[in-house]
């Protein structure tokens, strides 16, 4: 028996609980009442199985399908609504960031009639590639809640600070070399570099709620990264 109570702390009971971890697994053979258990934010007694068997569904937090029609979410019983409302929100701020930044500084560069450097435009083109494949995994990571892919989408947020410092390294040296492009396009790809690495932050934080539900996640950083650099 264990100690489980509602999200009021009030009443107290003592039961046995039982995780599922798949909503095809079938149901566990147990002495007496089962009673299914989300996340305990009741207020009441109604999560509670004084003296029997609690089935605990918080890992049961996939999202099974989106119908963009109806705008119907259709998910597992643990998943949280807190979570849906990040990734959206996230995603909300990353488009913010495309339309007022990325464009904005597209719009500017051609009305000033200017043009990027030529490795200015390949280091560009290379972190928007990434960008995208970010999306991918981002929307792969929030429908599937698999731990090896947040993971995976967590260190983008160092590729792509270190992605940035170089092209923002190598741009100061083509200013120093005296690169006219360079010089008339300075803060508009300085800006452009931002802005990107801005837009991964947003996706990469579809990996926070999988990680954090696993244990993996420091109140500030992921665990892999303070036992590299404690």
């Amino acid at each position: 028996m264990q100690p489980l109570e509602s999200w009021g702390r009030y009443p107290k009971a003592r039961q046995a609980a039982v995780s599922v971890h798949w909503r095809t697994d079938p149901l566990p053979r147990v002495h007496g009442t089962l009673l299914p258990f989300g996340q305990g934010r009741s207020y009441g007694d109604c999560c509670l199985n004084e003296g029997g068997t609690l089935l605990a569904t918080s890992r049961l937090d996939r999202l099974i399908e989106f119908d963009p029609g109806r705008g119907v979410l259709r998910c597992e019983a643990g998943a949280r609504l807190g979570d849906i409302l990040a990734f959206i929100t996230n995603l909300e701020h990353a488009g913010d960031i495309v339309e007022k930044g990325l464009i904005a500084a597209a719009s500017k560069r051609l009305k000033r009639g200017l043009s990027f450097s030529v490795e200015g435009q390949a280091e560009i083109r290379t972190m928007l590639e990434r960008l995208a494949g970010n999306v991918q995994a981002a929307a792969a990571v929030f429908m599937t809640q698999d731990a090896r892919a947040a993971r995976g989408l967590l260190r983008e947020k160092e590729v792509f600070r270190d992605m940035e410092a170089r092209a923002t390294e190598a741009h100061f040296a083509r200013i120093r070399a005296g690169r006219v492009e360079s010089v008339e396009t300075s803060a508009l790809h300085l800006d452009v570099l931002r802005d990107m690495k801005r837009i991964n932050a947003h996706l990469a934080a579809a990996a926070y709620p999988v990680l954090e539900n696993l244990g993996e996640l420091l109140p500030s950083r992921h665990r892999s990264e303070a036992a590299v650099n404690p």
